[in-house]
């Protein structure tokens, strides 16, 4: 299954991460963000915000990356040896190896480095020494 707009919030069931009357009181707001993968925001009134990034190329090289970065967030969330990157990384939810989709939590009020850069048609230094330290936490 190839996720978008229209078939998203079939998987959104399947995976108990929303209801029917969610959708039908209109209290889910999905977005697409396009880039290298598929990217979803899910938004809801009465519940938890979710990212969902599936690739675009089923090949073996996308696929091992997002399933690194995907068991990145898993050991974060699990393992106690890899708990100080809970405070840098949203938390995750699940990986769907099957249909390669990876869901983390939606971090409210989160922006891409893109849409901030556009967004103050700049890129501040303060910004840049965020990135390193947290960067440079994770590795």
């Amino acid at each position: 299954m190839t996720l978008s707009t229209e078939n998203l919030v079939y998987y959104l069931f399947e995976r108990g991460f929303t209801t029917r009357e969610s959708v039908v009181n209109g209290c889910i707001e999905i977005s697409e963000i396009p880039r290298r993968n598929r990217n979803f925001k899910v938004r809801q009134r009465d519940g938890p915000g979710y990212f969902l990034k599936q690739v675009r190329r089923w090949e073996p090289e996308t696929l091992r990356t997002l399933q690194a970065e995907a068991q990145c967030y898993q050991l974060a969330a699990e393992r106690e040896e890899f708990a100080d990157l809970r405070s840098i990384v949203p938390r995750f939810h699940s990986y769907d190896p099957r249909r390669a989709v990876l869901v983390t939590e939606l971090l409210d009020g989160a922006e891409t480095v893109t849409e901030h850069h556009f967004r103050n048609d700049a890129f501040p230094v303060a910004v840049a020494e965020q990135l390193g330290r947290a960067f440079g936490s994770y590795h």
